[in-house]
């Protein structure tokens, strides 16, 4: 009988440190080699795609019951700060340019590429919905040193635009446009792509476009697009960059699908126009999806 409980105590001990010592290995694998942002992100990740598994039950244009509220969208807000080391143009373009571009397409992937939906749509018609995915700061210094070089507060200085397109087929843009097996970020329904100007506006012109599933190869015409601009340059007076995710999402599965995502940015303190009024304004109208705003909610965790 003591030799037994002896033998126990052998086989005990070692377990006892080997579970240690696994709980020690992980631990310092999650604090050494995974930040705070990444965790966060990781969690959005896993919560979207839960969410966009989630079932409905859509027949002849009615959703009579979605799932997708039942599991919260984890999300924070990633705040990314740019100080004025970053500012230093090298090789036709300043770090800062590339961190923004990046930040761009982390979003565009945390939210599968365009390739799932997790927010549900009304019993009859649509809704538009939008998610703070990254709030990217300005240091004082940073706009003091931005101001110093450029005077002229009409001309930018941080060329977004040069960010996202530099690197040719391996850019920002490029993956934005391409990465999804169904939809383009900046370009909803692989209709009427976004445009770049001076600033965020969703405009009252619309062009009667088709919309497209890349992946079905399905396409459905008579959808009326507002034109809509995205800003070129970033502008020391103008706030913060809010960097979102959107999608317009139907009652109706039918054609290419019933949902449309998208990519879109501004600067929070944008004056003429403000760009939270923009986001009121009608984006797109069609058989299916009447009067749609270009963002009616926003979801995600405040940060």
């Amino acid at each position: 009988m003591l030799k037994k409980r002896g033998q126990w105590r052998g086989y005990l001990l070692p377990l006892i440190l080997g579970l240690i010592v696994v709980a020690l290995v992980l631990y310092f694998i999650f604090n050494e080699y995974f930040t705070s942002d990444e965790l966060n992100w990781e969690q959005c990740s896993q919560s979207f795609t839960l969410r966009a598994t989630m079932p409905e039950s859509k027949f002849i244009g009615m959703n009579f019951n979605s799932f997708k509220n039942e599991f919260p969208l984890k999300c924070k807000t990633q705040i990314i700060e740019i100080d004025d080391s970053l500012l230093k143009e090298e090789n036709g373009i300043t770090k800062a340019e590339s961190i923004i571009a990046e930040t761009m397409a982390q979003c565009w992937n945390l939210y599968g590429r365009g390739d799932g939906n997790a927010f549900p749509s009304s019993f009859l018609g649509i809704n538009s919905f939008c998610v703070p995915c990254a709030r990217i700061h300005f240091t004082e210094e940073a706009k003091k040193y931005l101001k110093e070089i450029e005077p002229d507060s009409t001309k930018g200085v941080i060329d977004i635009k040069r960010g996202l397109e530099t690197g040719g087929a391996d850019s920002a843009f490029s993956y934005l446009q391409n990465s999804g097996k169904k939809f383009s970020a900046f370009s909803p329904g692989n209709a009427l792509p976004f445009e770049f100007g001076k600033v965020f506006r969703v405009y009252e012109d619309k062009l009667d476009k088709e919309i497209c599933n890349r992946l079905n190869g399905e396409c459905e015409s008579g959808a009326a697009f507002h034109k809509t601009t995205l800003p070129i340059f970033f502008y020391p007076d103008l706030g913060d960059i809010l960097v979102s995710y959107g999608v317009i999402v139907s009652s109706d599965d039918s054609g290419p699908g019933d949902y449309l995502p998208y990519l879109f940015y501004f600067q929070i303190d944008q004056k003429n126009p403000n760009p939270f009024s923009e986001l009121t304004k009608e984006y797109l109208d069609g058989p299916r999806w009447h009067n749609s705003d270009f963002c009616e909610e926003w979801d995600g965790v405040p940060n």
